[in-house]
């Protein structure tokens, strides 16, 4: 957190489908299927598709905040953005990334034992339900 400056938490996760593939510009839809994915605007400028503070998938430019937050939802992570000022996220700086959390569920069944990941005669397997992490902006510059 900046000190003295007031900031606002944001939950930045998966979105509904964005329509049809758009030209990658800043600003433009994209598809869930592209979160993390980059691409070259018409002008040359690196663009990376993530679910914005609204929930919506943009093409944005590729800074350094926007590829953090792009590179953790395209490794499944619902993303909580802390930020200190009112600037677009392009123009943002990352300050920390924390609080990593994983839930899972460890399900056992069938009765074949032997085998990776066996107890007994039952098979357990570990399931994702959810992973999160926050990452703390700067956005005041």
């Amino acid at each position: 957190m900046v000190a003295g400056l007031a900031s606002v938490a944001v939950l930045i996760g998966p979105a509904t489908p964005a329509g049809a593939d758009a030209p990658p510009v800043v600003g433009a839809d994209c598809g869930s299927g592209q979160i993390g994915n980059s691409a070259t605007a018409p002008d040359g400028g690196a663009l990376r598709c993530i679910v914005d503070e609204q929930g919506k998938l943009h093409w944005l430019p590729d800074t350094h905040a926007v590829s953090t937050i792009a590179d953790l939802q395209s490794a499944g992570y619902w993303v909580t953005v802390d930020r200190a000022g009112d600037n677009p996220l392009p123009d943002c700086t990352v300050v920390e990334v924390h609080n990593a959390m994983t839930t899972s569920s460890l399900n056992s069944g069938g009765t074949s034992p032997g085998g990776p990941g066996s107890y007994g005669d039952k098979h357990q397997t570990t399931i994702v339900i959810s992973k999160s992490i926050d990452v703390t902006l700067d956005c005041t510059h």
